[in-house]
């Protein structure tokens, strides 16, 4: 049985990993703050990546941005000693640095792939998260067996970079969507709606949402505790505009919807993404 690492024991690593580790022989996980990893895989925490490296066949790893992302895979290169190994990178960061990773493994003898997670902690706690992986076809069905643990949907999304590339549409869909929502939850409610009837009526129809699924009951109760970070989000629209600037793609909705996150950022960054409703309710009251 292929050895597994894993790195990055945050809020989505911890079910992530717990999933995989009761299928498949997880021997190593490793934190940079080794203090937040649980009770549960302390036996098998390492202290450095060079550790996790030798003990690991396929290392699955996911952090916070394109740096963070740079910096670990830069450790890994440097203290793998020549064996085959297979990085699973599942962090959000931009495209570039994602083609930059399949550069660097590439030159150093290490499979890569990148295979961002679509979905927040609860999708990950019942395994319901979706996969959305670029790189070898082949390196993707090895790892297959390895992602049916903690997602319901494995998706092949093409060659280097294009699993991040879906990942990062994908968040500017949501992005937007979740200003959408706010928008007229805010007007609805304005209008004397409840908010029960509000997600009744939008969902019955034309203007069904998933985001509303997922955090009706969030923004009736108020209740902001992160799921997804507001500050994760705004990261996301971020690498996305970019790459729209680069491609002369015109970016409306997300200039706007960023502009928006934005303002929300210093006091909501480390809520959920759902937080950002407070902000036609700020407005409203100014």
């Amino acid at each position: 049985m292929e050895r597994i690492g894993f790195i990055g024991m945050g809020r989505m690593g911890i079910p992530i990993s717990r999933r995989i580790g009761e299928k498949f022989s997880l021997v190593s996980v490793y934190n940079r703050t080794e203090s937040k990893i649980p009770e549960e895989f302390r036996k098998i925490a390492v202290k450095s990546i060079s550790e996790l490296v030798r003990n690991s066949d396929i290392i699955f790893m996911i952090v916070t941005d394109s740096a963070a992302s740079a910096s670990i895979l830069k450790e890994i290169i440097e203290t793998h000693s020549g064996d085959k190994k297979l990085i699973v990178d599942m962090s959000t960061i931009s495209v570039e640095q994602s083609l930059d990773n399949h550069k660097i493994c590439f030159t150093s003898d290490v499979e890569y792939l990148d295979c961002p997670v679509i979905g927040s902690v609860p999708a990950a706690e019942t395994g319901t998260l979706a996969a959305s992986c670029g790189g070898a076809r082949e390196a993707f069905l090895r790892i297959s067996p390895m992602l049916k643990t903690f997602t319901s949907k494995q998706i092949y999304a093409g060659d280097a970079g294009k699993g991040i590339a879906m990942k990062l549409v994908n968040n500017l869909i949501m992005g937007i969507n979740m200003i959408a929502v706010s928008e007229g939850l805010c007007l609805a409610r304005e209008l004397g709606i409840k908010d029960d009837v509000f997600t009744e009526a939008v969902q019955a129809g034309g203007a069904a949402l998933k985001i509303l699924d997922l955090k009706a009951k969030k923004l009736q109760d108020g209740d902001f505790s992160p799921q997804f970070l507001l500050a994760h989000q705004y990261k996301d629209l971020n690498y996305a505009l970019e790459e729209q600037s680069k491609l002369g793609i015109p970016s409306f909705l997300g200039a706007v919807s960023k502009s928006i996150y934005s303002m929300e950022m210093r006091e909501h960054g480390k809520d959920d993404m759902s937080a950002v409703s407070l902000f036609y309710t700020k407005k409203k009251n100014e």
